[in-house]
Formats: structure tokens, sequence, C-alpha cells
């Protein structure tokens, strides 16, 4: 199990991601979902893809925007979470429950996008050609599709090579949604032949100062470089149209993110 697939991520998940990004004018909330809508703006004419849409961050700001949206999340939990919000504000959003490698749906998206990570859970190069493929076969002609991927910073890279798993450190304290403290810590190896960076979340939940729960969680993402990016949406079918550093339309530079902007040929 990965750490999305738990009903107490979901639950807090918009709280803690919100404190992590906080008010970063470059990759916070606010500029993700700026970010999309232009984009939709530019190239939702026809329908709307969010992949990887986890608790509708992106998708409802866009379905209250009056673009028709389908969401697809491999976790059943992040779904749920999805409809409860959408129902709370009484829009409407096509749903979905499954892998972006194989997903099946009847129409085609003239944009499509993977928000933050949700491509890096794509953990074998083979995933990621599937998934690439699928969305290609899933766009209308000269569909737009954005994802983004790490610029690895090879320093950090190299040090998570020599760390122990169980080396955590702090990531995050906020209020969950019981009101209750919680801190959120880290701990990551990487894996050079694999490419994979594997992750222990810890989180310990407070009550008067006390601990009154802790739990670990898994997560791991692979590290793509940038031409190995390049190369594989061109094998894929893809004509790399822009690439960002941020959600902020900044060039991307090393190290940092790439907000990949890509057109379907």
């Amino acid at each position: 199990m990965d750490l999305h697939d738990y009903d107490d991520i979901a639950e807090n998940y918009d709280l803690y991601t919100n404190s992590m990004f906080g008010n970063n004018s470059k990759l916070g909330d606010s500029a993700t979902i700026n970010f999309h809508l232009e984009l939709a703006k530019k190239y939702g004419h026809g329908d709307i893809l969010d992949i990887a849409c986890g608790t509708g961050l992106t998708a409802i700001p866009l379905a209250k925007n009056n673009f028709s949206v389908t969401a697809i999340d491999i976790s059943q939990p992040m779904i749920n979470k999805l409809n409860e919000k959408a129902k709370s504000e009484n829009i409407k959003i096509n749903s979905v429950c499954s892998n972006m490698c194989d997903f099946k749906l009847k129409q085609n998206f003239s944009f499509a996008f993977i928000a933050r990570a949700g491509f890096m859970h794509l953990l074998t190069n083979e995933d990621q050609k599937n998934s690439l493929k699928n969305i290609h076969d899933h766009l209308l002609p000269k569909g737009i599709l954005s994802l983004n991927t790490f610029y690895p910073h090879h320093e950090v890279l190299s040090r998570s090579m020599k760390s122990d798993i169980e080396d955590y450190s702090l990531r995050v304290e906020y209020s969950n949604c019981k009101g209750n403290i919680e801190k959120i810590y880290n701990s990551n190896a990487y894996d050079p032949e694999t490419q994979i960076m594997t992750g222990q979340w810890k989180f310990e939940e407070y009550q008067n100062g006390e601990i009154i729960n802790s739990r670990v969680r898994p997560l791991k993402i692979r590290m793509s470089f940038k031409y190995e990016m390049i190369n594989l949406l061109e094998l894929t079918g893809f004509r790399i149209i822009d690439v960002y550093g941020n959600y902020g339309f900044d060039p991307a530079k090393y190290p940092g993110w790439l907000v990949w902007i890509v057109e379907k040929v």
C-alpha cells in the first residue's frame, strides 16, 4: 500500500499539503489552481481530464468555472473525499477510481493534466510509457497534456543514497481535521539503479501535549531526469511546447521542478 491508500491521509490531505506549501506564490495551492485555470482557458475548449486528482484541489475550481471535468485517481479514499466536497458545493464532476496506466473513458479531452507529483508515483519506465500512451489515446487531435516532474538535485540524491530509512526529519506541523496538532516526519532512501526514492511518513497526533496516535505510511516516487523525460515524451507521441520551473510560469532551472506542457502529435 502507498501513502494515499489510507482514509486518515485523505481526510487530512488538504490541511497538511496546504501547510507544507504554505503561501508559496509559485508552488502553493493558489498557484497550482491558477496555473491550471490559465491552461484550461487556453486549451480547455473540450472536456478536461484531471489525472491523479487527489481530493479535488484543481478539479473543483475548474468545475466552478464552468469547465467540464473528469477526475481520476487510483485512491478510493481520495475519490470519496472529492465526491464529498463536490456534493457540499453542489457542483458536478465525473470522478473515476482508476490507474492512470490503463483507465478507459468514453470521451476524449482537449486538455489533460497531472498536477504536482502524480506522475512520479509511476515507479517503472514501462508504467510511465503506458500512462503517457493511454493519455495520448484519450486526447483530441492536438490535445494538450501538462505534468510535473522534479529536476533532481544530485547532492540530495547522493545524501539519500547514504540515508537510513528510519532517519526521520520533521516535515510539517499542522492542525488536523479533529483540531489536534499533528506532526509529520519523513525519511528517504534513494536507489540509483531503479531511480526510486523510498520514503516513510510518520504521523504523530497530539492532544494536550501528549501523543495519542502514531502511524507510519510508505511512499515511493521515481526520479526522472530531464533528457530522459524529453525522450519519453517524444517516444509516446508528444511535442514539447513549454517547460516551466513552477506554477508561476517561470523558466525551468536546475535544481527544482519541471512543469511540462506538451501537445499530442
